[in-house]
């Protein structure tokens, strides 16, 4: 009798490490890339959705977040693309052959100058969430392309406003002119033409030996990427009022065949997880822009005011490039309806610069996000 008792108490264990393991074996790590550095806002960010997925779950899936090792800015599509990630972070306008739809919409940034209702520091809180909702409900095309790229959307979050920072004042138009000014989109890049400097289109990875070279006068960048990619010490003087607009970030781009081989109740959670973590991506870089000035003003960087002429040549400049864009991407990459679809964007910009102006907290902003987007997302027809 003891002999079979024990035999039963070890069977009994043995089936309890069994199931134990088998329930270990049945969750699901998905890999995640982002080309920032550790402790970033976006990693920052980044970490809060992987801790919000395994909640929501129950850790039966989680998310493990790589920052600037499994892939860079540059290989994020084509490394999600061909499964080296699971997910990631795309800044669509370095792929410009891939997304022109995207981009498109994406150089509209500096129409959030035009939005009276915008406080100063959500403009990249408002411009995510427009962007999430236009090609999300507005934008078949936009669906396609990521779908072409064995990729399946999951919305969009951006940083704050851009400036320039420099390493000598610059606060005329005469300042600007012939200055080298490291950009990163179209629209940066035209602006920079328009006030007679030099764009010099490169990675955010690159820009810090640029400006220590002397390869650039100054970087149109967000203030909480100085000290992201090291720049404190090497900007000395900024000029936050030009050239304004934001750069938005493909958030939560997943490998498509990952995404199919999910089960309805995954790819539910995970688009409320994108509500969770584009909200707070968004979020942390209004905290972060702050705490970046703190930072270069105690290293000594000295910040200006752009007088008239640089400020009304910067707003002639956007009232005239929303044609020139239009335009561009009609011939450059034969959007036939370019114009149409900044035309039926304009107005989601504009309800979401209204809807932010209530929001104080990043769960309320989440909240916004998934009312208005996520939960109208189907997750049994989405991306299959």
């Amino acid at each position: 009798m003891k002999t079979r008792n024990r035999t039963g108490i070890l069977s009994m264990a043995t089936l309890a490490s069994a199931v134990l393991m088998s329930s270990v074996a049945d969750a699901r790590e998905l890999n995640y890339a982002l080309g920032a550095p550790p402790g970033t806002p976006a990693h920052e960010a980044l970490e809060f959705y992987a801790d919000k997925v395994v909640e929501l779950s129950g850790g039966d899936l989680t998310v493990k977040v790589f920052p600037l090792s499994l892939l860079s800015f540059a290989e994020m599509s084509s490394g999600i693309r061909d499964g080296i990630a699971d997910m990631g972070l795309i800044l669509t306008p370095y792929h410009a052959g891939e997304f022109p739809p995207i981009n498109l919409l994406a150089e509209s940034s500096m129409l959030l100058t035009l939005e009276e209702e915008l406080e100063a520091g959500k403009e990249g809180v408002a411009f995510g969430a427009a962007l999430s909702e236009f090609m999300m409900f507005h934008c078949p095309e936009c669906i396609d392309r990521f779908e072409q790229q064995n990729q399946v959307y999951l919305g969009h979050a951006a940083g704050t406003a851009y400036g320039l920072m420099c390493d000598e004042p610059v606060m005329s138009l005469e300042d600007v002119g012939g200055k080298r000014v490291r950009v990163g989109a179209g629209n940066f890049a035209r602006w920079s033409e328009a006030m007679g400097a030099t764009p010099v289109t490169m990675s955010a990875n690159e820009m810090r030996e640029a400006i220590s070279q002397g390869i650039v006068d100054c970087i149109a960048l967000s203030s909480p990427e100085i000290q992201n990619f090291g720049l404190v010490g090497l900007v000395t003087d900024l000029t936050m009022a030009v050239p304004g607009g934001v750069f938005p970030f493909a958030s939560f781009q997943t490998n498509e065949d990952v995404w199919r081989s999910l089960s309805n109740e995954e790819r539910a959670l995970l688009l409320r997880g994108a509500a969770e973590g584009n909200a707070a991506i968004s979020w942390t870089y209004v905290g972060a822009a702050e705490k970046s000035f703190e930072l270069v003003r105690e290293e000594g960087a000295r910040f200006h005011e752009a007088d008239e002429s640089l400020v009304k040549a910067t707003s002639d400049f956007i009232a005239a490039d929303m044609e020139t864009l239009a335009k561009q991407y009609e011939e450059r990459y034969g959007l036939e309806d370019a114009k149409a679809m900044l035309d039926a964007f304009r107005p989601i910009l504009s309800d979401w610069a209204a809807r932010v102006a209530q929001v104080d907290s990043q769960e309320e902003l989440a909240n916004l996000y998934w009312e208005h987007i996520f939960s109208k997302v189907d997750p049994a027809s989405h991306g299959l």
